[in-house]
């Protein structure tokens, strides 16, 4: 028989001792728990999940997450809300590794026009404060972009080639790491197991697949995209050695952001899992959401910033070879002219685009014309004076007080824009080889050096006949003149060349003249230029350029 266990003092302690490092040990293996392995999640849809919605971001009834609707120049974004602990709590050195997939469609308001795409992103905060849309995603601006600072880290869907990225084409895949210079980047395609390369076009408006992988240990990012149909290939679109533990802070957030300019689309988020140290669940893709059905709408009425990019050569084309009225110039002119005016005055930081010229616009089917290529772009709060930079822009189409200063201004796009003007008029590029003596052609001074003997109106491009009317195409010509005006004072601003174009003021003679004579003194000068218009008698041309709008027609 068994006798009882009697308890003495000692066994108490060896009791007491034994509890508290049970307890030790579970807290222990709790944070462990906490911020290396415990983190995963799966949604079939978006009903129940717990995100933080920001800007045009919304759940539809249905369960899609929709980041962006139709509405230009916004912001979409959704997190998960609870943060995630990247880093190893035995080695803060360490980044774990993860694995996620999504589901997601791209749909266009226009299929010929695609706006901008989307990212996945891990961020430190779900703010973002500063962010840009259009071709910034909502993630960064011209500003930040590119700053180690950011501890950002993003999988670019991208449908828009910003050539000032680097961009490898308008629908291409890529890995960022705080900035949109993409580390690797490659046209959206797969493989399939015989290794043949298949491409499809993210904004189709079908959905695709996209896993993202991270090996925390080998330090390797592998990432792969496919049509939903189409069972996960083998061989990754993209694989790069990516150390994440100088980028990732502790913690972190995880979630999408996505942007309109323009040209707009919707973006959807059909079905996401997440693991962290492990596979992500699969998603139950009979189970996903349905996509709306869409129809065609309408173009917005309003014209401001679009889509980069297309050639010289073919924005001439269309515009001459279609031998089309004055009228439907000025539209077109029109249309760059609100998206500088939108730039510079109308959005809650003034933007510096740098490089206006006619191969970065863009004609939608009503030869609207549509600002694009935003890559030497440059934000300042309003207010703010100029800032030294390194000279950027075309030949041709920049102001002359650039080459002095170097501080880009608002008057310095007007420039370009009064040459792009010109351009529009007579058919002619900024600086060509001329035909009859073989010399180099400027355009501004060879239309100015025709207003000064009375034949402006024959700067015209000949392939509109004359089915154009002559009031019109002199005011086009002379507009043109004004803006491109080699002193920066003596410029219009663009609220004032946008009335001018709409016919709510007048471009009057006595203007005209005032601009013909102070350009003259310009040119018979020796001294060096500079933007003030109080020097080298610009004082009256300037003030007149400010009264012209307070008379009547």
């Amino acid at each position: 028989m068994r006798r009882p266990c009697r308890r003495t003092e000692s066994t108490d302690i060896a009791f007491s001792a034994m509890f508290i490092f049970k307890i030790f040990l579970t807290t222990i293996l709790f944070r462990c728990a906490r911020a290396d392995d415990s983190t995963d999640f799966v949604y079939n849809g978006f009903r129940d999940a717990d995100l933080i919605l920001g800007n045009l971001a919304t759940v539809t009834r249905n369960g899609l997450l929709r980041l962006t609707n139709y509405t230009q120049m916004q912001k979409g974004r959704a997190f998960y809300r609870p943060p995630l602990h990247f880093k190893s709590s035995s080695n803060r050195n360490a980044t774990l590794s993860f694995s996620t997939t999504y589901v997601f469609a791209i749909v266009p308001e226009n299929p010929n026009f695609q706006g901008h795409g989307f990212a996945f992103v891990v961020s430190p905060s779900v703010v973002l404060p500063g962010s840009l849309p259009a071709q910034f995603f909502g993630v960064f601006n011209s500003s930040n972009n590119g700053e180690s600072s950011n501890h950002v880290f993003a999988i670019e869907h991208d449908t828009g080639k910003d050539s000032g990225f680097g961009d490898v084409d308008g629908n291409h895949i890529g890995i960022d790491v705080n900035g949109l210079v993409s580390l690797t980047a490659a046209p959206a395609a797969y493989f399939t197991d015989d290794g043949r390369w298949h491409n499809f076009s993210l904004s189709s408006g079908i959905p695709f697949q996209a896993w993202i992988e991270y090996d925390g240990v080998s330090k390797r990012i592998a990432v792969t995209v496919a049509p939903v149909t189409v069972p996960k290939p083998r061989r990754p679109l993209l694989s790069a050695s990516l150390d994440l533990a100088p980028v990732l802070l502790d913690p972190m957030y995880i979630g999408f952001s996505s942007a309109t300019s323009q040209l707009v689309a919707s973006h959807y988020i059909l079905g996401w899992s997440f693991k962290m140290n492990g596979q992500a669940p699969a998603l139950d893709l009979s189970s996903l959401p349905r996509l709306p059905r869409t129809t065609p709408k309408p173009r917005p009425k309003i014209l401001t910033i679009g889509l980069p990019i297309i050639l010289v050569s073919l924005v001439l084309a269309v515009v001459s070879a279609a031998v089309i009225v004055v009228r439907r110039r000025i539209k077109y002119s029109e249309g760059v002219a609100s998206g500088l005016l939108y730039l510079h005055e109308e959005w809650e930081q003034m933007v510096l685009h740098r490089d206006v010229k006619a191969s970065n616009v863009l004609l939608d089917g009503g030869l609207n014309g549509k600002l694009g290529d935003f890559g030497l772009a440059r934000l300042y709060d309003h207010g703010a004076g100029p800032r030294t930079t390194h000279i950027v822009g075309t030949i041709g189409y920049m102001a002359p007080e650039l080459a002095e200063t170097s501080k880009a201004s608002p008057s310095s796009d007007v420039f370009a824009f009064g040459v792009f003007l010109l351009e529009v008029a007579t058919g002619k590029r900024p600086v060509e080889a001329s035909t009859v003596s073989g010399e180099e052609l400027v355009l501004t001074e060879w239309v100015f050096s025709c207003w000064k003997r009375g034949l402006i109106l024959e700067t015209s491009d000949p392939k509109l006949g004359g089915d154009h009317r002559a009031e019109e195409m002199e005011l086009v010509l002379k507009l043109g003149l004004l803006c491109s005006h080699p002193v920066a004072g003596a410029r219009p601003s663009m609220t004032q060349v946008l009335q001018i174009l709409n016919g709510d003021a007048p471009l009057t003679e006595t203007v005209a003249w005032s601009i013909l004579e102070s350009t003259e003194h310009y040119h018979s000068s020796t001294t060096p230029p500079h933007s003030s218009s109080t020097e080298y008698g610009f004082s009256q041309t300037a003030s007149v350029v400010e009264s012209l709008l307070s008379g009547g027609r």
